[in-house]
């Protein structure tokens, strides 16, 4: 329809500082957005804007999800940024969010509402991690959700992480110390394709969990390659394979951006005809600015049988 109506600006927030924003659909296709704010007015850090009813005018409500831990010491105040979001088919609001802290270790942690912002539930803590990774998805057929990070193996190196997900079959309670489920469960100093910073979540409308990940090869010295594949994991066949395969040589060193790999970026999604479909970020060096940085271009692959082959 016709954008802004009604001369409003179009910005959904103007807190200072604002960023890392994701989205997803609520209340027959109204959005609700979530991000992380340094500053402005009430309320900042962690936010949830749901749109005005009818949407499409570019008016939001703001709500305030707690986001607030006990701090690890004066420089970690224990707030969390980094927000993910997800909404149930029964508008059940899921949020991940990350600990902002000068510590090498972060916490991650999980809350909900179940009235579309207005109340949250506790905050509860997930696990402890070393990358920003976190995601959470909802089932499109049943009240079923998940929640996935990378979980650290190695706190003196980011990358050796294993790949997690925790599973609520009533898409509120969670049950963060019992319920994991490692994917990966790679052998320390004796696996090389460890999981690192990129990964996404969704149930599929067969109901079934499914993840994909970037995994990166370790080098001699204790480092990584940027040699980089993406895996595919399914509940419904627990395998694991390759959605894309590494494409450059592991020396290539001239990616721009945050923690990007030569394949990154990955976001899934899912056909009621059973397909998966993942849009990702590629990197190659055969396209490089003037500069030798790498100019990232979005590629998608799918799969119609459980992510065997893409």
């Amino acid at each position: 329809g016709e954008l802004n109506p009604n001369g409003f600006d179009g910005q959904v927030n103007v807190d200072a500082g604002s960023g890392y924003t994701t989205m997803d659909l609520i209340y027959g296709n109204r959005s609700a957005i979530t991000y992380h704010s340094s500053g402005g007015s009430n309320p900042t850090y962690v936010t949830v804007s749901v749109d005005y009813d009818p949407p499409g005018d570019g008016f939001f409500d703001h709500y305030d999800p707690p986001d607030e831990i006990f701090p690890q010491n004066p420089d970690s105040p224990g707030r969390l940024y980094w927000p993910y979001i997800a909404v149930g088919n029964n508008d059940n609001i899921h949020i991940m969010a990350t600990e902002n802290t000068d510590r090498r270790l972060q916490r991650l942690c999980y809350c909900n509402s179940t009235d579309g912002g207005n109340t949250w539930s506790a905050l509860q803590f997930v696990d402890t991690v070393m990358v920003i990774s976190s995601v959470v998805d909802a089932s499109p057929v049943s009240n079923r959700a998940a929640v996935g990070y990378t979980k650290t193996q190695d706190t003196t190196r980011q990358f050796i992480n294993d790949v997690v997900y925790v599973p609520s079959e009533d898409g509120v309670s969670f049950d963060f110390r019992h319920d994991k489920v490692n994917i990966t469960n790679y052998l320390d100093d004796n696996d090389s394709l460890w999981a690192y910073t990129d990964m996404d979540i969704i149930i599929d409308y067969n109901d079934y969990i499914n993840v994909v990940w970037t995994a990166s090869w370790e080098s001699a010295d204790g480092g990584y390659y940027y040699r980089t594949d993406i895996y595919h994991y399914s509940e419904e066949t627990e395998e694991i394979n390759i959605a894309v395969p590494t494409h450059v040589d592991s020396g290539w060193f001239d990616i721009q951006g945050g923690w990007n790999m030569p394949i990154a970026k990955m976001n899934l999604g899912a056909s009621e005809l059973g397909g998966l479909f993942m849009t990702y970020t590629r990197f190659d060096t055969s396209d490089v600015s003037d500069g030798g940085f790498g100019n990232g271009e979005i590629y998608m692959t799918y799969t119609y049988d459980s992510g065997v082959t893409w």
